[in-house]
């Protein structure tokens, strides 16, 4: 029989956003569900670094699945940083590091139920292993044009071709933007 936390598991694999999930012996997984097999009992998770997979987890096992929290308060500036493999900027201290699309549109929409204020999204285009969770980045500048979202956007892709396509989208809408106010 599965625990009363079954169906937050489900909920969170769906959701697409990290997670952390408490297994019977104390082990705490920080990660996607990136799998939930119901006829075997069992699920996968995806950790927050590149080589972390955890497979064939039991889902009797879980005790807890409780959300990521993130760092955010009302008037707060937040600086969102989307890659799947670097670390970030040393130097800022008000950054939230995400690895995917999901998880930056989640981040997105907790700052704005709160008013935490959004200073930058900076962009990478591969997201790797994450890519499930939401595709590549250019979906999130698409979600943000779809919902009228036009925040400050720094891309540090590798990738040229990722980079030219996004930059073609944020130069077409946040300039349309910047010229419907006048």
């Amino acid at each position: 029989m599965y625990t009363h936390d079954f169906q937050s598991l489900v909920d969170k694999f769906h959701q697409m956003i990290p997670t952390y999930v408490t297994l019977r012996g104390g082990e705490i997984i920080h990660g996607y569900i990136s799998a939930v097999d119901v006829r075997s009992g069992s699920f996968s998770m995806i950790g927050m670094t590149m080589d972390e997979f955890h497979d064939d987890l039991a889902i009797s096992d879980v005790i807890m699945v409780e959300d990521t929290v993130y760092p955010i308060e009302v008037g707060k500036s937040i600086y969102i940083y989307v890659d799947d493999e670097r670390s970030g900027h040393s130097d800022k201290d008000n950054e939230i590091i995400v690895k995917s699309v999901k998880e930056a549109e989640y981040l997105i929409e907790k700052c704005r139920e709160i008013g935490a204020l959004i200073e930058c999204i900076d962009l990478d285009h591969d997201l790797g292993n994450y890519e499930p969770f939401g595709g590549d980045a250019i979906n999130l500048v698409y979600y943000l044009v779809e919902n009228e979202l036009f925040y400050p956007i720094t891309l540090h892709t590798a990738n040229s071709a990722g980079h030219d396509n996004m930059q073609q989208v944020i130069d077409r809408y946040w300039l349309e933007k910047e010229l419907e106010h006048f």
